[in-house]
């Protein structure tokens, strides 16, 4: 009772600190025991909380070993149970059952070996593969053909060897080579590459060539050389089958693979190796001419033997005289000609057009270079124009030249008509009058004097008048007087014949 007195003296106190004193004893005395009270009910509440967690602490134990002491009771009831009918049904060799309920009731080992018995053999794997017995898992999985699962757990347990083989028979033949190659069987790793990059070739994937590019490393590994290339030229990996050729000392094939992947300077040098200096020029040739070294690749052409490459690439770099003379060497006279033209060099131009048969242009060309008249003539000839070259050729004094060159023209020809007439003309010069009569008659024809066939009357009046036929040289000459009167020297012949007295020609007989 003292205790309680304190305790209330002091919780009095306390209380005086914080509510102003009343002055009333008893009201001050019942708060101070409803404070009292307040505090008792929280330490009973604590308490009885700490109570509680003491009697868990040693009564949890207690009810968990009377849990499993009846769940164990149960099991044993529950397996006993099982087993029995376990036995029932092993009498009948219904082991699949058997081995589900042994499963059940925790005997996977057991279980395991009915499921066996039952030809259940993934069941008996995936029990076993839970029991960490990995290789009889793999064993059976194997056996069961499921070659995926087999796979993983040969991976697993680190047989690469028997790994790979399932993923080999399961399709899975990239991840088999994969292993295949960890596992230092290289050959056989190379060969499922290869198969990998066939189908997926096929179907237009685009590791493809990653797969072929593995395959053809892998073989070369082996000492498979043309395993290898085989696989390189089907996947049309250039660098690679050059590669392989090099070391064939097949440096011709080497040099194509090189050029079908673009490495210029690398098939140059195979093909220069194999003796091919024709085809390791063309090539550096080309090599120059995209570097922008245009001598440089016309040089090179030239020694591959492509002299009109070599010229033309000559014109690219401005060197004309170069590239005229290849031209020519080449047989491409006509762009020689052109070359040489363009240079200023004409006789050597009119040289070249000559050889291409160009002789009209040869023979205009050697006019501007200065050629002898007769030089020029003989072009024109032989370019089918004989009019012009029966002019030169009269010019020269060679008649004869000349008068071959006038009767060559083309009657269809607008020169036709004036090579006549001069064909007459010498014929009238040589004194061969009735040759001379005969060709201004064809002229005339029946046609009456006009001003396109006036000057043949005019010659046709000489001719009589050399002839001797007097009047009928008069009356020729009239008719030009007639249509121009003022027509070279008519009128003082009119006036000569009339001062004669009438003959007759002499030799031939005009019709």
């Amino acid at each position: 009772m003292a205790v309680l007195d304190n305790l209330l003296s002091f919780l009095g106190d306390l209380l005086g600190q914080f509510v102003p004193h009343s002055g009333n004893q008893g009201v001050e005395r019942y708060v101070t025991i409803v404070l009292f009270l307040i505090l008792l009910f929280f330490l009973a509440r604590l308490l009885g909380r700490f109570l509680r967690s003491i009697a868990a602490f040693f009564l949890n134990p207690l009810r968990r070993m009377r849990t499993n002491y009846e769940e164990t009771a149960r099991t044993k009831a529950e397996k006993k149970a099982a087993m029995k009918k376990v036995k029932q049904l092993l009498r009948k060799k219904d082991y699949k059952p058997a081995a589900t309920l042994l499963e059940s009731v925790n005997e996977p080992g057991e279980a395991a070996g009915y499921y066996v018995q039952a030809g259940d053999l993934i069941s008996a794997a995936r029990i076993y593969e839970s029991l960490e017995d990995l290789e009889e898992a793999a064993a059976l999985y194997r056996e069961a053909g499921n070659n995926t699962r087999a796979g993983d757990i040969f991976l697993r347990i680190g047989d690469h060897r028997n790994a790979a083989l399932m993923y080999e028979n399961a399709g899975l033949l990239k991840k088999a080579a994969e292993i295949y190659e960890e596992g230092r069987d290289i050959r056989k790793a190379a060969e499922l590459y290869e198969i990998c990059f066939i189908e997926e070739a096929a179907r237009g994937s685009s590791t493809a060539r990653e797969n072929a590019v593995k395959s053809g490393k892998l073989f070369e590994m082996t000492g498979a050389i043309e395993q290898a290339l085989r696989v390189y030229l089907k996947a049309g990996l250039h660098d690679e089958a050059a590669h392989v050729y090099e070391l064939k000392e097949d440096f011709t094939n080497a040099g194509e693979c090189y050029l079908g992947a673009g490495s210029l300077e690398k098939a140059a040098g195979c093909f220069a190796r194999a003796g091919d200096e024709r085809k390791s020029n063309e090539i550096l040739s080309k090599l120059s001419y995209q570097k922008g070294l245009l001598s440089e690749a016309a040089s090179y052409a030239e020694r591959a033997g492509d002299l009109v490459q070599a010229a033309e690439t000559y014109v690219e770099a401005g060197d004309f005289p170069k590239a005229g003379e290849l031209y020519v060497s080449a047989g491409w006279y006509h762009e020689a000609g052109e070359i040489f033209l363009r240079t200023g060099d004409t006789r050597r131009a009119a040289d070249a057009f000559e050889k291409a048969g160009d002789f009209v242009l040869a023979a205009e060309t050697c006019r501007k270079a200065g050629c002898e008249a007769v030089r020029v003539a003989e072009l024109f000839e032989k370019g089918g124009e004989h009019f012009e070259a029966g002019n030169l050729y009269l010019h020269s004094g060679l008649t004869e030249k000349a008068l071959h060159a006038y009767q060559m023209v083309d009657p269809g020809s607008d020169s036709y008509m004036p090579a006549s007439l001069l064909t007459g003309q010498i014929f009238l010069k040589k004194g061969m009058l009735k040759l001379a009569f005969e060709k201004f008659r064809k002229i005339i024809g029946n046609e009456p004097i006009n001003k396109t066939n006036m000057e043949a009357y005019y010659y046709l009046g000489l001719c009589l008048e050399s002839a001797g036929a007097t009047e009928k040289a008069k009356a020729v000459y009239g008719k030009v007087l007639s249509e121009n009167y003022n027509f070279r020297d008519v009128r003082q012949r009119i006036e000569q014949l009339s001062k004669k007295s009438p003959g007759k020609p002499s030799g031939w007989t005009e019709h």
